[in-house]
């Protein structure tokens, strides 16, 4: 996975719940985040050669499952690394079942289509992954010009800058915008 999604997305949702602690004690409001591998795995490798440990199993009371970006040097490496995710694939629609709420950032929203879960509704991804987005999954409707993508539900981000304008949206859903 790319260190970038899940430090960006992770250090959003600190500094959300610091400035909501600031402005409202005992206000309730609880951001946290909890990385976990679909494999029961204890650590992963990020992109840039860094181990994250500590993983723990998913949670019961998750509220959101963002998918990182995962690392490639092609459009077909990437489909072809995910082709190999069957554990994280059947996560994905184990947690959909459940209700939870699934977000894919850049390259994650490939991980999320495969799942055929945005199989009818729009999405985005990375611009210069359009094409290879459109040719594999049909069945969802790209709008890769957008930054951000809710439908049904399920939401993506383009590319990893995306990710920034997602958590925005995210926060101020549960915090309100002036957080």
């Amino acid at each position: 996975c790319m260190l970038s999604s899940i430090a960006s997305a992770s250090d959003a949702l600190r500094i959300a719940q610091t400035l909501s602690d600031i402005r409202h004690p005992n206000g309730g409001l609880r951001l946290e985040t909890v990385v976990f591998g679909a494999r029961g795995q204890e650590r992963i490798r990020t992109s840039v050669g860094l181990e994250l440990g500590g993983l723990q199993p998913p949670p019961d009371d998750i509220d959101l499952l963002l998918l990182p970006g995962v690392m490639h040097h092609s459009p077909q490496d990437l489909i072809g690394r995910i082709a190999t995710m069957q554990p994280e694939l059947e996560l994905l629609r184990a947690m959909h079942l459940r209700g939870v709420q699934l977000a894919g950032s850049c390259s994650g929203s490939f991980l999320l289509a495969e799942s055929g879960l945005l199989d009818g509704h729009r999405a985005t991804c990375s611009w210069w992954l359009a094409t290879a987005f459109r040719d594999r999954y049909p069945d969802v409707r790209l709008e890769a010009d957008a930054m951000v993508v809710e439908d049904g539900g399920l939401l993506t981000a383009g590319g990893a800058c995306s990710l920034q304008s997602l958590m925005m949206k995210l926060i101020g859903r549960v915090g309100g915008e002036e957080l």
